[in-house]
């Protein structure tokens, strides 16, 4: 089905039946409902049979280039026809106005039917929803330079989420292996998808139980590549340059079938389930609830770290981000729970210590006293799918803002509050409203216009994206890729300025897996690849399976912000020297790290 326009420059067929919207123009000879003369079918072949509408057109049909190979079935058009008359093997060519499409047998009707206005919305928002699908049944995903591998084990649903850019290429073999029986969806993100020679070949799972959904591709280009599989791309225009597609193909733009690319009789008879139903993905249990933090003890303040040279504040809650952890002052039981904060003129060095716990609730704490100011859930107090959290001064204000994401199960979200008001100055989702595995954030001014920009990151599961928003406009003014493309650690991000040049960078640890580390200049950040700081690097124990918790800050008074790292299992924090970090990947046998046992309450 093609909802744009239809153009044929050149001999070739289509094996099935074939609707377009819009026009359709014929430049060379062509078969409907049936193979090409002297040709070897692929697909179920059409029966003779002169009630069925085989060649649907809701605008004009251009018959001009041949001299008009066999129709099997009716040719409906709703326009003008001009040129060669079609040779109708079974079945008549007529003029029709209005065309709807019958829900019974796919026919023209005048009325009762759907229109292609109806279908199209309909296709472009199961696409939509279907790329929204966690990966289901995932064993394998492997990109090279000349194949890519994707293979599953769900007996029912197996669902592959890779990029253009994974997808794409030239002379790539991709190969999908499935359980027979089991449908495989397989979403493949961005806008443009070039594919040049290679094929794709499936195995176990036949080629009827396979889609291909471009859910965000406006323009697809595929050069002599044969498809086995069905192709949903309800906002493309395509172009086939020869091969085959052996699937049904929905098209939402116009479609060129040049190249003698051929469509072959392959329906599509998978089961795509609406992922919250059996047997949909198993959903992600919210966090329970856990008992308060205890306080400290009443004589207040923060203990000296063993060896520590620099105030004490600084290192504790650097050290303590880096583990999610955070100190509480005495009288915890009367501190405040309301969102909106007590008034504030604090000076720079007074600025809140500000963490969360796994419940969903934000803790603020006196930096000079380490006692708890007051306590609020930014996402309401029923939302127990767990937060994270940073500051910044977001707004301009002079006044250190608060910073909040939500954690994987629901869809994702940032919120920032303004610490002088109280109020929620902004809320956005940061990959899209059909994201759920958790956002990471992190703040810095990287433009120097005295606004706190916003860094995301994606949580476990996904691939590891980070992006940067505007503090001042809101809008994206960096993307890509921490690691590489197949890799679906998910990541954790932080920044400051590691290289001392004046701006603050990004570093980011991998949520899941062994612990990994990469860093990027803050003067690079665009919507292509920064510059790396260093080169990314595994480190820690290989028992941790947990990833790290990264966060950034001068911890030797030398001017470079230092890397310290939480591991994700093991109680752990390492710290990296931001001079050496800086110029080379730091050896776990240099004194340029520091590791220590961190005790968990």
């Amino acid at each position: 089905m093609i909802f744009g326009n239809f153009t044929a420059p050149e001999g070739t067929d289509t094996e099935g039946r074939l609707a377009v919207a819009q026009d359709a123009t014929f430049l060379g000879n062509y078969a409907l409902g049936a193979p090409p003369p002297n040709s070897n079918p692929s697909g179920a072949q059409l029966p003779l049979d002169p009630t069925r509408d085989t060649l649907i057109v809701g605008g004009d049909i251009a018959n001009i280039g041949g001299f008009g190979w066999t129709v099997n079935g009716n040719v409906v058009y709703q326009g003008t026809y001009t040129g060669l008359p079609f040779f109708n093997a079974s079945g008549t060519t007529r003029q029709q106005s209005p065309i709807f499409l019958s829900e019974v047998n796919g026919n023209a009707v005048t009325s009762g039917g759907r229109s292609f206005d109806d279908l199209r919305a309909e296709v472009q928002a199961k696409s939509t929803t279907w790329g929204t699908y966690i990966e289901r049944g995932v064993t394998v995903e492997s990109r090279l330079t000349y194949t890519l591998t994707l293979q599953g084990n769900d007996p029912l649903l197996n669902v592959f989420n890779v990029s253009a850019e994974q997808w794409g290429g030239t002379d790539v073999v991709r190969t999908i292996s499935a359980p027979a029986g089991s449908t495989v969806l397989v979403n493949i993100s961005g806008t443009s998808i070039n594919v040049s020679g290679g094929d794709l070949a499936v195995s176990g799972v036949d080629r009827e139980h396979v889609l291909l959904n471009f859910y965000q591709a406006t323009t697809i280009t595929s050069t002599l590549s044969d498809i086995r599989a069905s192709l949903l791309a309800p906002f493309a225009s395509v172009t086939f340059n020869g091969g085959n597609v052996e699937g049904n193909a929905i098209i939402g733009g116009n479609l060129i079938q040049g190249g003698g690319a051929e469509f072959h009789n392959f329906r599509f008879q998978g089961n795509i389930p609406p992922q919250s139903s059996p047997p949909g993905p198993p959903t992600l249990p919210p966090t329970p609830p856990i008992p308060p933090i205890p306080p400290i003890p009443p004589t207040g303040g923060l203990s000296p770290l063993p060896g520590s040279g620099n105030s004490v504040t600084s290192k504790r809650a650097l050290l303590g981000s880096a583990m999610g952890l955070g100190g509480t002052g005495s009288g915890a039981n009367s501190i405040s729970t309301t969102p909106n904060f007590p008034p504030s003129n604090l000076s720079p060095a007074q600025q809140p210590v500000v963490t969360r716990d796994i419940s969903g609730l934000i803790r603020v704490f006196d930096s000079s006293t380490g006692n708890e100011r007051f306590r609020f859930s930014p996402f309401g107090t029923g939302f127990t799918n767990g937060i994270q959290v940073t500051t910044g001064d977001v707004n301009g204000d002079g006044v250190t803002d608060i910073i909040a994401a939500t954690g994987a199960g629901v869809v994702g979200e940032v919120r920032v509050f303004d610490s002088v008001t109280g109020g929620q100055i902004r809320s956005f989702q940061p990959f899209g409203s059909g994201y759920t595995r958790g956002v990471t954030v992190a703040s810095a001014d990287f433009n120097g216009d005295s606004f706190s920009d916003i860094v995301v990151g994606t949580g476990s599961g996904q691939s590891p994206i980070v992006k940067v928003f505007d503090g001042a406009t809101d809008t994206q003014t960096s993307r890509f890729l921490a690691f590489g493309a197949l890799n679906r650690s998910g990541i954790r991000v932080a920044a400051g300025d590691v290289n001392l040049d004046g701006t603050s960078d990004i570093v980011v640890s991998t949520a899941s897996g062994r612990a990994r580390l990469a860093g990027f200049s803050g003067t690079t950040l665009t919507e292509s690849a920064p510059i790396s700081l260093f080169k990314s690097f595994a480190f820690g124990p290989m028992t941790n399976t947990g990833g790290g918790w990264v966060t950034a800050g001068d911890i030797n008074a030398d001017g470079f912000a230092d890397i310290a790292v939480g591991m994700g299992i093991t109680p752990r924090v390492i710290s990296f020297s931001g001079s050496r970090a800086s110029r080379s990947r730091p050896a776990a046998h240099s004194n340029s790290v520091t590791s220590l046992l961190v005790h968990r309450r």
